[in-house]
């Protein structure tokens, strides 16, 4: 009962994340144009390098269903925040303080700086022994 809770929760704070984030990108694109640099700012936040979101949400978006580069940045950063509190979710950290996630029930890894923004998120082919595999405790 109580991880459905959790997962309750979790889905909520990624759809109200993301509805956020849209909001915000909608904003930016309704005034004028900045060449592609508004690219899901509220994203930024969340994500360690602005530049690689575009390219990770291309791989690895449509392993979760995100819609947008947005949505999948908030499902990344739900991740991490899910993996403070859920016990079955692994975590592992190294030397320079790279935090490593992964969740074998949905095969979802996550690799994130030690300030909690995200470096990647993806389901490994290698699933359990991709995760073992990674450097840290």
């Amino acid at each position: 009962m109580r991880s459905s809770k959790l997962i309750s929760l979790v889905v909520v704070a990624v759809l109200l994340i993301g509805s956020v984030a849209v909001s915000r990108c909608t904003q930016l694109n309704s005034g004028a144009s900045t060449g592609g640099a508004s690219a899901n700012v509220s994203a930024q936040s969340s994500w360690g390098n602005s530049q690689t979101l575009q390219d990770h949400f291309d791989r690895h978006g449509a392993d979760f269903g995100a819609t947008s580069p947005a949505d999948y940045a908030a499902q990344a950063h739900a991740f991490y925040l899910a993996s403070k509190t859920d016990k079955n979710i692994q975590v592992k950290v190294d030397q320079t303080g790279v935090i490593r996630i992964y969740d074998a029930r949905t095969n979802s890894f996550g690799s994130y700086n030690a300030n909690g923004t995200t470096k990647t998120f993806f389901k490994p082919a290698g699933g359990q022994a991709y995760f073992d595999n990674q450097p840290g405790k």
